[in-house]
């Protein structure tokens, strides 16, 4: 979810940087990218819901605080603020934070999803302080089986459509930098983050449910997403329009995660190496890819050549910059 983020920045940033764009280019690019984001995003919390739970099994609730407060709160609040000045000069936007309200609404740019991360780790552990009965903790076991089930997903998004103050007039799911959270935007990847804690609490079975029903999920998934933003990009705001993004939202969101384990079977050198470094490569991708795409479209290199070229160029710059720059140093332990 990481590296993909590091995809769709490109994609984003490439109708700012690249100015000579045809319009097939320009349909493929928004086709592809409104595709991935409505389910990125989701799935990272879902897997940062069911991870905190294993956090809190191993190393039990201070342990868990410790890890999360040095892994999200000190890169927030040392690392964050160097890339929200490194990205600004590079897209040219420093006057963004010319003032204090610049900085309050620029907040993390591209970490503020970290930050919303902490804020859910936080009520985790208070929550975790109370105690449950055996019926509460059956019933989350249960609960986690539910979470794909197709008819309780279609439930779920009918129920959040009457509430979309977390879509916007396309129907995507908006993005708030600010440094003041965004209650319905929390709320919903909130949402997220409970479904991976209702998937750890059900153990084997939630996780059987899941890639059994990875490949229904993925197909009513894709095929909303393209009712939603494919064919239906040129049709104003709707219930139906914000019906069929949530619907891409939950069925994507776990529907990807159970088909990677249904595919991927064991984890290899190349993909152990990927998890270790993509939070680093996420986090100091971003300046890097706006050099890059200003660059290469000034050579004169096609749109679509620019974008594939970028891509695997800043994430081969982001692992020199790990193995140089964190792999022997303090920083390995924040990232």
């Amino acid at each position: 979810m990481m590296l993909l983020g590091v995809f769709l920045h490109i994609l984003l940033f490439s109708k700012r940087a690249i100015e000579d764009r045809s319009v097939f280019e320009d349909y493929l690019i928004s086709g592809v990218y409104f595709t991935f984001h409505t389910f990125r995003l989701p799935a990272f919390f879902v897997l940062a819901g069911y991870f905190a739970c294993l956090l809190i099994e191993k190393r039990g609730l201070n342990g868990f605080m410790r890890n999360r407060g040095t892994r999200l709160g000190l890169v927030l609040v040392f690392v964050g603020p160097l890339m929200v000045v490194a990205t600004l000069y590079a897209s040219g936007r420093t006057d963004a934070i010319a003032d204090f309200e610049g900085v309050v609404r620029t907040g993390f740019l591209h970490l503020w999803f970290i930050y919303y991360l902490l804020i859910l780790c936080a009520l985790l552990y208070l929550f975790s302080q109370i105690r449950t009965s055996p019926r509460f903790t059956e019933f989350q076991a249960r609960a986690g089986v539910w979470i794909s089930d197709p008819r309780v997903l279609l439930f779920a998004s009918l129920l959040l459509v009457v509430a979309p103050d977390f879509l916007d007039r396309r129907a995507m799911i908006r993005i708030s930098t600010s440094l003041i959270p965004d209650l319905p935007l929390f709320g919903f990847y909130a949402i997220f983050f409970l479904c991976g804690i209702l998937l750890f609490r059900s153990g084997k079975a939630g996780l059987e449910a899941l890639t059994k029903r990875a490949f229904v999920l993925c197909v009513v998934g894709i095929v909303s997403a393209q009712l939603a933003f494919g064919w239906g990009s040129n049709l104003t705001g709707g219930r139906l329009r914000d019906y069929l993004s949530i619907i891409a939202s939950f069925f994507l969101a776990v529907g990807v995660i159970g088909l990677f384990l249904r595919l991927v079977k064991n984890s290899g050198q190349v993909l152990k190496y990927l998890v270790r470094t993509s939070y680093w490569v996420y986090i100091v991708h971003v300046p890097v890819v706006w050099l890059s795409l200003k660059l290469w479209d000034s050579l004169g290199v096609p749109p679509l050549v620019n974008i594939a070229i970028s891509f695997f160029g800043v994430v081969a710059m982001s692992f020199a910059s790990f193995e140089l720059l964190v792999r022997r140093t303090r920083l390995f332990e924040l990232v």
